[in-house]
């Protein structure tokens, strides 16, 4: 009954769903071809349509009901995979409209995507950027048009999370099924890997459950979790909602919500929160002190996380770059003032600092970084309270240079191997000085290509372009994050100091045997510093004629000595397929995973068009092998490509999906650099009646 409701309701449906991704662009944005064709209404793209049923409009039904939602949770050695199952029904005699709202990490891919509808699984295809817009022109050509299509910048998304929404209209007593599968590789920050799945559904759901299994081989050193509405992290359960099965090397967590629990967290919305993992793995062993490498199916995963009780922190010379313009007036400048005098408490007395305040111009604390003993420290203080005050423009050009020469003069005089490192804070445009982003990075290049001094970037709210402050770091063996104006603001910055004011390693390199890796197919080998609590991930293909036994090494400079470490390889593989089937394969996608980014962060610094061309045709092919979206890829979801309607060809679709169990490398992916600070979510509204081509930039 209701399979034949909807097949009356979406009768020679055809749907072209284009994913587009670019380097600057944030949010999901429509590109249209005709623009006389489109009006906007509630900031919504209306398009005609050559057929067409309405309800009537001066009542507003109430959405279709959600009535399952799952999530299956799989982690194999830090690489999770995450699916997302939801079942809306209508049981209503008129059509409504059915949401399925995803929040997924900024770090993470998303690998598949597909919709049950009509008997019909819709399942996500990945092509190149040309060869998508041909599909669209095509489609257009026929004369199909879109149904309701827009984006939605208005609703905020979870702090590093991004919206994915995707809504459609559902025939009277019918029900419509979503399945989202995603990627994430956990990243190691103040010595634990932390994972949040989000359980945000926007109503209460009868069948709401959520399962997590992790394998990590090397052991689990910790292990806790936290419900949606738990403030605490927990060790074991303590309540029936909560399942815990423990092994020394794998976990199993199963978690079930009522009706109750939803409600008790909004009586309206149900669930509002996330699943919290974190955790930590074993590195006692000795090998392990320049890393675990992990062997599976013809590929390899080095994770190294020096666990060497020699090793010993590095002191350090740093520069406090901070925005003091007018627009960091407010919250900001109160934050900022507090977070810098608790970042001060941290520095020891054998480190070397100094603070340089820019607005139109650039006011120094000290002509050169000295040393941060308390008298010091009390004094720097004392400056942070009577000059960290908004007012006047923004002048980065002028404060990094200046910074960097403060610290190179200080490098020629210390002899000893030493931590180094600018720390910007900005909020917002350079406005005053130079203002052209690309010479502002084309001058701090210049004058660092010497000092190499790595430059970690911190964005104060959303009025800063996050993309400008990636391209300056990565140029200059450093990183940008994302500060949110928020309560914990001042927590957020001195976290992130936290994170990399502990330097153990300084230029890290690791080889690998010859004849038994595909040099080629390598990650990044080369690291500027290793942090106390991160960790290092190197990967690679195996070749075919690697000998049994193979090696890597790392070599490194301590406080005082250059460190070398050799890792002995054996050629078997380290993973048992019997505890975690879903972890066959993992190697290989993960390898991708981190290969991609490679070349993306290469792309968008790169020298010149003609390496950046090159770079970019190798990522397309990288992309397509393993049907991951990129900023040169597509993802485009049409009937005729992948539908299935008979049951033996519904499974061969759900096992593409899923990617055999959560293993097989069969996905369509967004990265992080893509995915980064996304706030807008992305709207398709498929109609009762008609086709529908969707054409979107990311």
């Amino acid at each position: 009954m209701a399979g034949q409701a909807l097949r009356c309701g979406l009768t020679n449906l055809a749907v072209v769903l284009i994913l587009f991704t670019t380097m600057k662009v944030r949010g999901y944005n429509l590109v249209a071809r005709r623009e006389s064709e489109f009006t906007f209404k509630n900031d919504v793209v209306v398009v005609p349509m050559r057929h067409r049923r309405f309800v009537n409009n001066d009542v507003i039904a109430p959405p279709a009901n959600i009535v399952k939602m799952n999530i299956d949770s799989r982690t194999s050695s830090r690489y999770t995979q995450v699916l997302v199952e939801s079942v809306v029904m209508n049981d209503q005699m008129e059509s409504r409209e059915a949401k399925f709202i995803v929040q997924i990490p900024e770090t993470a891919f998303i690998s598949n995507f597909s919709m049950l509808i009509n008997d019909t699984w819709f399942i996500a295809d990945v092509m190149n950027k040309s060869a998508a817009e041909q599909v669209y022109k095509d489609a257009q050509s026929k004369g199909e048009s879109a149904g309701h299509v827009g984006t939605d910048t208005y609703t905020p998304s979870p702090r590093g999370m991004e919206n994915f929404k995707i809504s459609i209209n559902v025939a009277a007593e019918s029900e419509v099924e979503f399945k989202l599968l995603y990627s994430e590789l956990l990243e190691r920050r103040l010595g634990v890997y932390r994972q949040r799945i989000s359980i945000r559904p926007g109503q209460t759901v009868e069948n709401l459950t959520l399962s997590a299994q992790l394998y990590e081989p090397q052991g689990f050193a910790s292990f806790k979790f936290s419900p949606p509405g738990e403030s605490t992290l927990l060790e074991s359960s303590r309540t029936p909602d909560v399942q815990l099965t423990a092994s020394d090397t794998f976990k199993s967590v199963a978690y079930t919500m009522s009706i109750a629990a939803q409600r008790k967290l909004d009586a309206e919305k149900g669930s509002d929160g996330e699943f919290i993992i974190e955790y930590d793995v074993r590195r006692e062993n000795e090998e392990s002190r320049g890393g675990v490498l992990l062997v599976d199916s013809g590929y390899f995963v080095h994770y190294i996380a020096p666990s060497d009780p020699n090793l010993v922190t590095l002191n350090k010379n740093v520069a406090f770059v901070i925005d003091v313009s007018g627009s960091m007036s407010g919250e900001k400048i109160i934050q900022t003032r507090q977070a810098m005098k608790t970042i001060l408490s941290q520095l020891r007395p054998d480190d070397y600092f100094n603070i340089l305040l820019f607005s139109s111009n650039v006011r120094s604390w000290e002509p050169r970084p000295i040393r941060g003993s308390a008298e010091n420290i009390a004094r720097a203080k004392r400056f942070v309270d009577d000059h960290v005050k908004a007012d006047g423009g923004t002048n980065i050009d002028a404060a990094l240079r200046e910074a960097g020469n403060s610290l190179s003069q200080l490098m020629t005089g210390l002899s000893e191997r030493r931590g180094r490192m600018i720390v910007f804070l900005t909020d917002g445009m350079p406005s005053v000085g130079e203002t052209n982003t690309v010479k502002i990075r084309k001058n701090v290049r210049t004058w660092n290509i010497e000092s190499k001094l790595p430059i970690f970037s911190l964005g104060f709210g959303m009025g800063v372009s996050i993309d400008f402050l990636q391209q300056l770091s990565w140029e200059n063996l450093g990183f940008a994050r994302q500060i949110y104006e928020d309560t914990d603001g001042v927590s957020q910055l001195s976290n992130f100091f936290t994170e990399i004011e502990s330097v153990i390693l300084l230029d890290i390199h690791v080889t690998y045997d010859t004849d038994a890796v595909e040099v080629a197919t390598l990650t990044s080998t080369t690291f500027p510093q290793y942090f106390k609590g991160s960790e290092i991930i190197v990967a690679g293909e195996i070749t075919p004629s690697a000998p049994q036994s193979w090696s890597a090494q790392v070599s490194a400079s301590g406080k005082t000595d250059v460190v070398n470490y050799n890792i002995p390889v054996t050629g078997q593989n380290t993973y048992d397929t019997n505890v975690a089937p879903w972890s066959a394969g993992f190697a290989e996608k993960l390898r991708a995973y981190l290969k991609i980014k490679d070349l993306i962060r290469e792309m968008s610094i790169a020298p010149n068009k003609t390496v950046e061309a090159a770079l970019e045709q190798e990522a397309i092919a990288l992309s397509l092998r393993y049907n991951f979206v990129t900023p040169v890829t597509s993802m485009v979801i049409t009937q005729s490509s992948r539908s299935v309607e008979n049951e033996l060809s519904r499974d061969m679709a759900i096992s593409a999906i899923v990617g055999s169990s959560l293993g097989k490398a069969s996905s369509i992916g967004v990265p992080s650099m893509v995915l980064l600070y996304l706030t807008s979510l992305l709207t398709v509204l498929l109609s009762s009646a008609g086709s529908l081509i969707t054409f979107l930039t990311l």
